[in-house]
């Protein structure tokens, strides 16, 4: 087999795909925010959780405090992503987490 050989794409193919860019941060710490923004926006309450929990406690107030600025531009923390995007167990799962850690939430709510 020819692995070398070229093929041609239709125009009409190539129009139709609909491919989004990913963004990944440079820091070691920017990916963690965005693990955990990723799992608040799908739903994924124990990824969330298991990320969090890997940390220390001055990292763990950043992870569930600090916005992280997703390609659109929107910066929330993941509690506030997690309620816009309707998972109560995300949201449930955070407090509970920062309740049994003895932290706070320390972010601005905008109106």
């Amino acid at each position: 087999m020819d692995f070398d050989a070229e093929v041609e794409v239709p125009a009409q193919v190539i129009d139709n795909l609909s491919i989004e860019p990913v963004y990944v941060p440079e820091e070691p710490f920017e990916k963690e925010k965005q693990k955990v923004n990723l799992a608040a926006k799908n739903g994924h309450d124990m990824t969330a959780y298991s990320i969090i929990a890997n940390h220390s406690t001055p990292e763990r107030i950043r992870l569930l405090n600090e916005p992280f600025e997703d390609p659109d531009g929107h910066a929330s923390p993941p509690i506030v992503i997690a309620s816009r995007m309707g998972h109560l167990n995300v949201v449930e799962m955070l407090v509970k987490k920062v309740r049994n850690d003895g932290l706070v939430f320390s972010f601005p709510i905008s109106k």
